[in-house]
């Protein structure tokens, strides 16, 4: 895929091209145990969808709209799962189920298509077999931006977000995609060029690309930024039990929490709209049954949010996605949207 623009480096959250080594303990703070001896750094990409299954097994039970379109192909990986089975299927409709792809299969993704499905060729017993799989099962994000950017460092490159196993390598100069990035483990996902096509692996960091001119077909890119240090302040499943300057508490008082956190202005003061026509990331949704979500990516009318307290204990869960004409119908009638000023 040839794109035009300006060239793009990857580079961490105060823009400079380094490496921050973080104390052991102060991140076991921040992510439950889990130590980055990486760079600490901002990455340019919405909502992380987290694919579900019992036993680690991924099935289609529901496919993104509007998935990201790549011509890097073909593209050798694995599947997400760091056990279990993906299920294949004969179409792209994902509705006859013709055999399974195990953990540790190493996979050639032929084709990516917007309804968020993959054509993906596997190992079976005696040679391959060609079928159609979730492209969710693959990729940390069906909606991320095509632009490339210089790896900057030769980096190893690893099968699972878990760092289990490694795929290869990614040098300096190789022009590199953002596909994902798994704040708990702080690694990135990314499709990076080989002699013969492409790779999709994870890489140590948490990684953004630098602002400039570029083709990217993902309007709302470069508003995911400031939800990266919330992500790792309020880790998803986590409880909340705070308020918000002791006048709003559980679901509203941690979406007006949020809302302060991230843009330094009091959600109070934002004004107020009282339809869902122009949600962008960072909005907070006031429903009447009661429930407040935080929007944090909008692909078409596929809306991404945060929020806490929806299945009680105050819980926070990351990366729920819902159509924007079924937000009132599952949380109530809209009250109104409080417009992000960031």
């Amino acid at each position: 895929m040839k794109l035009k623009g300006t060239e793009h480096s990857i580079t961490d959250i105060n823009g400079k091209d380094k490496v921050i080594i973080m104390k052991k303990n102060v991140f076991k703070k921040l992510i439950k145990g889990v130590v980055c001896v990486a760079m600490a750094l901002a990455v340019s990409i919405t909502g992380v969808p987290i694919v579900g299954g019992n036993a680690g097994i991924i099935t289609a039970t529901k496919t993104a709209e509007a998935a990201t379109v790549t011509n890097r192909l073909p593209i050798v990986t694995y599947t997400r799962n760091i056990s279990g089975n993906l299920t294949t299927y004969s179409d792209t409709s994902l509705t006859k189920s013709v055999g399974y792809i195990c953990y540790y299969d190493r996979c050639t993704i032929l084709n990516v298509y917007s309804n968020g499905v993959v054509k993906v060729s596997y190992p079976v017993r005696k040679g391959t077999r060609t079928a159609y799989a979730p492209m969710s099962g693959f990729f940390g994000s069906n909606d991320f931006g095509t632009r490339t950017a210089s790896a900057g460092a030769r980096r190893t490159v690893y099968r699972k977000s878990s760092g289990n196993a490694t795929i290869g390598t990614v040098f300096s100069t190789d022009d590199v995609t953002i596909v994902a990035l798994d704040v708990s483990s702080c690694r990135t996902q990314i499709i990076y060029p080989t002699s013969s096509g492409y790779k999709l692996g994870w890489i140590n960091g948490l990684f953004k690309i630098a602002d400039g001119n570029s083709n990217s077909n993902n309007n709302n890119q470069n508003n995911g930024d400031s939800f990266v240090s919330l992500r790792a302040k309020y880790p998803n499943n986590s409880l909340w039990n705070g308020s918000y300057r002791g006048k709003a508490w559980q679901c509203h008082g941690f979406a007006l929490t949020l809302g302060y956190e991230r843009t330094g202005t009091d959600p109070y003061g934002w004004s107020k709209v009282y339809n869902l026509n122009s949600l962008k990331p960072g909005d907070i949704i006031v429903c009447k049954r009661p429930h407040t979500i935080m929007v944090t990516g909008v692909s078409g009318n596929t809306i991404t949010y945060v929020d806490c307290n929806w299945v009680g204990k105050n819980k926070v869960r990351w990366d729920q996605t819902i159509g924007r004409w079924q937000i009132t119908s599952k949380f109530g009638s809209l009250k109104y949207v409080m417009v992000s000023p960031k």
